[in-house]
């Protein structure tokens, strides 16, 4: 399962938005000449970062928190990217896939226009099992 948002523009405005600090500091960079903004243009870099990193945070265990009810377990994998909220596997019981399925119908239309969701099923449990080999 992935969670991408879909509007990267939506989403820094979003973060602009939020936070009065950015707000400032993107205006005050505005009104300098741009050799003058070097530093400041670093500093708003940095606070975006952080912001972006923060809501991606956020808003990924929020739909993690949505998801795992339905799931006997779940794995978060590596996420790729500023547009990637959410990697992740779930490890679901048959009789429960419909109530999943569900679910994941629910957030899209919570989200719709916002995040994109893939995802495939089922599949084999590969992201459950540790096998360690010993070379000898």
């Amino acid at each position: 399962m992935r969670a991408l948002w879909k509007n990267m523009n939506a989403i820094f405005q979003e973060i602009v938005d939020e936070n009065k600090k950015i707000k400032q500091l993107r205006e005050k960079i505005a009104a300098k000449p741009s050799d003058q903004t070097y530093a400041d243009k670093i500093a708003l870099g940095e606070m975006v970062k952080a912001s972006l990193e923060a809501k991606k945070e956020r808003e990924g265990r929020e739909i993690l928190d949505g998801l795992k009810k339905s799931s006997v377990d779940f794995r978060t994998n590596k996420i790729y990217g500023d547009n990637m909220i959410l990697n992740a596997a779930f490890l679901v019981d048959r009789s429960r896939e419909k109530e999943f399925d569900n679910q994941v119908d629910e957030l899209s239309t919570k989200y719709d226009g916002r995040i994109k969701f893939k995802y495939v099923g089922p599949v084999p449990p590969f992201n459950f099992v540790n096998i360690v080999v010993k070379w000898k």
